[in-house]
């Protein structure tokens, strides 16, 4: 429930990064999180620590691609 659960946690947790939360207004959610996304469940993003688009899937690919964006969001551009 947004109201009782998912406000007041994020009220708690204070993420560092923006939180989107869909509505209604699909047309706007679904390109601010990703212009590629097409609003299929589920869609993975992965940003690096500037906050740069490193990659996107849509369908579960397991724990190994998961843990290989993560790895590739954290190489510098240089390496």
């Amino acid at each position: 429930d947004l109201e009782t659960e998912v406000l007041p946690f994020l009220a708690e947790q204070q993420p560092p990064f923006p939180i989107f939360l869909q509505d209604e207004h699909e047309d706007i959610f679904v390109p601010a999180v990703d212009p590629e996304w097409t609003g299929d469940y589920p869609h993975t993003v992965v940003y690096d620590a500037e906050g740069n688009h490193v990659t996107a899937f849509g369908e579960f690919h397991g724990t190994e691609r998961l843990h290989q964006a993560v790895a590739e969001a954290r190489l510098s551009p240089s390496e």
